[in-house]
């Protein structure tokens, strides 16, 4: 059995490896939206970067989409949502029982079996929720704060496209059963309402995705170190908006509802995942080190192993979560040292748009898990903010899987392991 998860700290499972963090409100021409791939540090070696070929994505037909649906560079996701996905896990990384701590000698079922699987039963997935489900969202008021994740602003895509709304609506293929507060008969949602929405426990959507991670470029570093808010405006400034996560989670897992884009079982070698920071600063000729990078790699061996390396804590305080007092040099300079801290020569965490030929969606969408981890926009799980997590980084063994989301960071928080792609609503058929 499985259940979709809600992942309250991005990092969480990496919490006793290394201040890993991942995901500010900055207008998107500040130039600390940056990645190290803009502007490398002087003298640094630029890489060398080869552009996937087209065979590559999945066979001639992935990702094809016709003219009248989306523009170019984005494929038409065309699949059911379900609130709530139901598959069986093979392995884990965690026991599937552990010790009762009420009960001392008894085995009880150990909910960290399903957070941790890696391998699901071929084509076994289907939707578990049955009854309809409400999402309550709130259109803030002009300098009115954020309380909980479904405070939207009016002018954001969320908040655009609830105002004006009336009882009876149709809203991405919910219907709105109740609004409160400002909300009048003759103009509908405005700033200040409160608005419920009664959805079927399965929802069809139909959306244009960015094939690649921003800036949309096969062969092209994707852009890191930015925040929700950034990236937003970034998407609006190219007709596009931040993805929802559930049109993301369809993108990523296609009809089938797989757990990962390319298939049933977690692939090291797929996407880029399971990286690991070893190269550690040296003071008087000792590394540095506070601890090891600890991941379950499920190839070792016949029931997978744990893998351990050297690592240390060489991301900066200050880039865990952004702080605009730094200069863009020292950022540009920290992105470029992080990138290149794998103790391998030439070899760099985030890699080019496109490099993984197997890590492409059934949609002909790329690098859905790994390489960076994504924000979207909150749907059914607005809990702590607007801004959700999706797919995971490259980094250390952390669920680069569909349907988890993270909840923990808010739209102001960035780092140099969070970007994001753009998502655009489908010509109507």
């Amino acid at each position: 059995m499985m259940r979709k998860y809600v992942v309250r700290i991005f990092l969480a499972v990496l919490a006793a490896v290394t201040m890993i963090a991942v995901f500010g409100d900055v207008a998107p021409d500040s130039a600390t939206v940056l990645s190290w791939e803009m502007a490398p540090p002087s003298g640094a070696p630029q890489p060398t970067v080869t552009a996937p070929s087209p065979s590559l994505a999945g066979g001639p037909d992935a990702g094809t989409t016709p003219a009248a649906s989306c523009p170019e560079g984005m494929a038409l996701v065309e699949g059911d949502y379900c609130f709530e996905v139901k598959q069986e896990c093979l392995r884990s990384a965690a026991p599937k029982k552990v010790l009762d701590k009420r009960n001392p000698g008894q085995m009880v079922a150990n909910p960290e079996w399903e957070n941790n699987c890696f391998s699901f039963r071929p084509g076994v997935a289907e939707c578990s929720v049955r009854q309809p489900q409400r999402l309550t969202f709130r259109i803030l008021r002009p300098g009115q704060n954020a309380r909980f994740g479904g405070d939207t602003d009016p002018k954001s895509s969320l908040g655009a496209s609830l105002i004006g709304k009336a009882t009876g609506d149709k809203v991405w293929g919910c219907t709105v059963s109740k609004t409160s507060g400002s909300a009048r008969k003759d103009v509908g949602v405005a700033p200040g309402s409160t608005v419920t929405l009664t959805c079927p426990a399965k929802i069809t959507v139909r959306s244009c995705v960015d094939k690649y991670e921003y800036p949309n470029q096969a062969g092209q570093k994707p852009m890191s170190y930015v925040s929700f808010n950034e990236g937003a405006k970034l998407c609006a400034a190219v007709g596009k908006r931040l993805c929802y996560e559930h049109e993301w989670e369809v993108a990523c897992q296609g009809t089938e509802m797989l757990p990962y884009p390319y298939g049933w079982k977690r692939d090291s070698e797929a996407c880029n995942i399971s990286g690991c920071i070893t190269g550690c600063k040296e003071v008087n000729g000792k590394v540095q080190a506070s601890g090891l990078c600890r991941f379950f790699d499920q190839t070792a061996g016949e029931s997978g192993a744990y893998v351990e390396l050297p690592t240390c804590p060489i991301v900066a305080k200050w880039m865990a979560g952004g702080d605009p007092g730094v200069s863009d040099a020292k950022v540009t300079a920290e992105l470029y040292r992080l990138d290149h801290a794998t103790g391998v020569a030439g070899k760099t965490y985030l890699v080019p748009s496109g490099s993984y030929g197997r890590c492409v969606s059934p949609f002909g969408v790329w690098d859905m898990t790994g390489n960076l981890g994504e924000w979207t926009q909150c749907f059914s799980r607005c809990e702590s903010y607007p801004s959700n997590g999706k797919g995971g980084h490259n980094r250390g063994y952390v669920r680069n899987r569909c349907q988890p989301v993270t909840v923990g960071h808010g739209p102001d928080f960035k780092m140099h392991s969070i970007g994001f792609r753009c998502c655009k609503d489908a010509t109507p058929k």
